[in-house]
């Protein structure tokens, strides 16, 4: 759910406020995912 969340903000953002915006919001979503799916299966190691 989150993903279409921020997928959304990137497309309002491109359209309200600007490429620099979309842009901005974009890069966060890379570092965000780029973080969190490594945590998750590391995660789901150390319980199993």
């Amino acid at each position: 759910m989150s993903y279409i969340n921020n997928t959304l903000v990137v497309v309002f953002a491109s359209q309200f406020f600007g490429t620099e915006v979309a842009a901005l919001a974009a890069f966060y979503n890379l570092a965000y995912y780029g973080l969190m799916v490594p945590m998750k299966k590391l995660f789901l190691i150390i319980t199993l």
